[in-house]
């Protein structure tokens, strides 16, 4: 007799917003690259064929990943029911809309803090066999008393990359740099408010003479105003550097030279949702030894230990305060330095994600 062919699991995934390749899609995308270890053929709903961004981006490789019609963009509901029935794991990040699932095991992937997304009546009717994952204690708590549902805390795991980044804090330089996506819609940067701030700071501050300001982010099409805007506070100044679009490789050069990292994220803002829902920019940042200091708001506070491995601040005059002190204090800088990436070496390597997928999925 011929030998039975092992049937090979299948995991599949849909987000809407994979056109972004922020850090919130690295953070799903991780968790369909450990279940492709754990033996599951990994799927995306996707009209387009990402893997070359995907590993350009983010460093990240797959080795049998494949992209399959978008079938979400109709909304049917007992096709896309029954077509989801082919899959051992569905994992939906929602955009507000839901729908029957057929598929073995189905997950809610949440990121964003945002009533909209998950409050009609119908849509958790729909979710009763789903299980919600949440990407920081902050977004869970907001959303487990929306849904009236227990929700699972998953946080992301860092690349090697950057875990492994060779650093020497002598070689640091006195820049202070920030990552995030240019846009201001919705959870923005607020790079805006920081080019500001940074101004605002320096000029009152001999000690600052020689520092510089670098953002460097993502850019769609439709931000390009809000783009050309940030270039035009800048234009005459050469101690601050902007940069849309770079290479894997050349911010990881930044991460390795920075000092300092300003993050600015929900500054001024009362909605949970424009706030900063976890921060993995501060995480790199934090694991190449870099000192953060962060606005004090959403999923930052989760990961900052005052004064042990970076700061937080709720205003101009505290960040002021704060950023002066520890240029001063060259032990200080040190200290930060080792406590920041013994922090994100030791809680967001991908064996603990790896670990946590496994409770949580399988």
């Amino acid at each position: 007799m011929l030998r039975q062919e092992r049937k090979v699991k299948k995991v599949a995934l849909y987000t809407p917003y994979l056109d972004v390749l922020g850090g919130g899609e690295l953070h799903v995308l991780l968790i369909l690259r450990v279940l492709e270890e754990f033996g599951f053929e990994p799927f995306i709903f996707w009209d387009k064929d990402l893997k070359e961004e995907i590993k350009n981006k983010f460093g990240l490789n797959f080795k049998n990943l494949k992209f399959i019609p978008n079938i979400f963009k109709k909304r049917s509901l007992l096709r896309n029911a029954f077509w989801l029935r082919k899959f051992d794991v569905f994992i939906y990040v929602p955009d507000g809309s839901y729908f029957f699932s057929l598929a073995k095991k189905n997950f809610l992937f949440c990121m964003v803090p945002n009533k909209k997304l998950y409050k009609g009546f119908f849509d958790r009717i729909k979710l009763f066999n789903w299980k919600i994952v949440a990407n920081s204690k902050f977004t869970a708590g907001y959303i487990s008393k929306i849904l009236k549902k227990q929700v699972y805390v998953l946080y992301p795991a860092l690349n090697s990359d950057v875990l492994n980044l060779e650093v020497d804090f002598s070689k640091k330089e006195d820049f202070i740099l920030n990552i995030g996506r240019f846009f201001k819609q919705l959870h923005s940067k607020k790079q805006d408010i920081l080019i500001k701030s940074f101004i605002k700071i320096k000029q009152k501050n001999k000690l600052l003479n020689k520092f510089e300001l670098i953002l460097v982010g993502g850019l769609k099409n439709e931000d390009k105003d809000y783009f050309e805007s940030l270039k035009k506070m800048i234009k005459g100044r050469n101690d601050i550097k902007i940069y849309k679009n770079l290479s894997r490789k050349d911010v990881l050069e930044l991460l390795r030279k920075t000092k300092f990292y300003w993050h600015f994220a929900g500054y001024g803002e009362s909605e949970p949702y424009k706030m900063e829902h976890l921060g993995i920019s501060i995480l790199e940042a934090m694991a190449a030894g870099a000192i953060v200091f962060s606005y004090r708001a959403g999923g930052p506070i989760e990961l900052i230990k005052e004064g042990k491995n970076g700061f937080l601040f709720k205003n101009l005059l505290e960040l002021e305060d704060k950023f002066l002190k520890v240029i001063k204090n060259k032990p200080l800088q040190k200290r930060i330095f080792e406590n920041a990436r013994f922090f994100a070496k030791q809680k967001f390597s991908f064996k603990k994600f790896k670990e946590r997928v496994k409770e949580v999925f399988l």
